[in-house]
């Protein structure tokens, strides 16, 4: 029964409400009815300090002991009317009156009363229901099937099928991981040095020469990154289309020059940059080979 608790209630909120009248220095009240205010006296401030106002500020001013004692008259008054009417209707039970009230004029304002304004159904709606689809939500796409499904089960396939995949090559026969020995130096020799070094080759038609870069390195050598010197001042040269890049054209023509012609291969693979410099005369058909670096 909650008779009990509420009897002790009730009687704390007495002795509090008479330890703690309100800021009512009156004669007639000993000094224990302000016990309360002089005991938080010291933890709570009237006074704050706000930015752009002079001095400080009063928080909230104290009533008159006029409008006090109104104040808890009128608190008592109901006070004492409800548990008077409460007494009336429901001390011997249920009286004819309420049932009256209730299945009359008051029914609505029982209804409200008795579902609690509703305000379990209204959060139940607005917040309970939207956040429980939003956790199932995360939880079957997040938790199931990104964590489970993707990166451990996922992960754990493919582990399983590469081990699958090793265990024909790492089966102990030694011939066989020779053959891949084999077939794997070869491949790498084929993609790499198979054909012949990096060079260039030229035609000279008037007075202009016309250059083609040779990058060899196999079948890797379409991907290789050329770069030209063409003035023989030792520095790559850039593209008169695209200041911004290096001239990297596979084919070139250069107009009365003579001298050293240098060309920079980059190998695809190992990122090793391969120099080749030819000195061409103009005037000589077979021009000389000076030699490539």
């Amino acid at each position: 029964s909650m008779t009990v608790p509420l009897v002790i209630l009730a009687a704390f909120a007495s002795f509090i409400g008479f330890i703690g009248l309100p800021h009512v220095e009156h004669p007639a009240f000993p000094a224990f009815t302000h016990a309360l205010a002089h005991w938080l006296e010291s933890s709570v401030t009237a006074e704050w300090y706000a930015s752009g106002l002079p001095g400080v500020q009063s928080i909230a001013g104290h009533a008159s002991d006029a409008t006090t004692f109104l104040l808890m008259g009128i608190a008592l008054v109901v006070a004492i009317a409800g548990i008077t009417g409460a007494y009336l209707f429901y001390g011997r039970g249920p009286s004819k009156t309420v049932n009256r009230l209730v299945d009359g004029p008051l029914g609505p304002v029982y209804e409200a009363s008795k579902h609690k304004l509703w305000i379990d159904e209204f959060y139940d709606k607005v917040f309970v229901r939207p956040f429980k689809m939003l956790t199932r939500g995360l939880f079957e796409i997040a938790d199931r099937f990104i964590i489970d499904t993707v990166a451990v089960n996922g992960a754990a396939f493919v582990i399983g099928i590469f081990g699958r995949m090793s265990r024909w090559f790492q089966n102990g026969n030694v011939q066989r991981y020779l053959v891949g020995v084999v077939v794997g130096g070869a491949l790498v020799f084929f993609m790499t040095d198979c054909h012949h070094k990096a060079t260039f080759e030229y035609k000279i038609v008037g007075n202009q020469l016309r250059l083609h870069a040779d990058p060899g390195s196999g079948i890797e050598g379409a991907r290789a990154k050329i770069s030209w010197d063409l003035d023989g001042d030792g520095q790559k040269d850039r593209d008169p289309e695209h200041p911004g890049e290096l001239l990297s054209k596979r084919d070139v023509t250069v107009t009365g020059y003579d001298g050293p012609i240098t060309m920079w291969v980059e190998d695809p693979i190992t990122r090793k940059e391969i120099k080749v410099t030819r000195t061409i005369n103009l005037n000589v058909d077979a021009p000389s080979a000076q030699g490539a670096k």
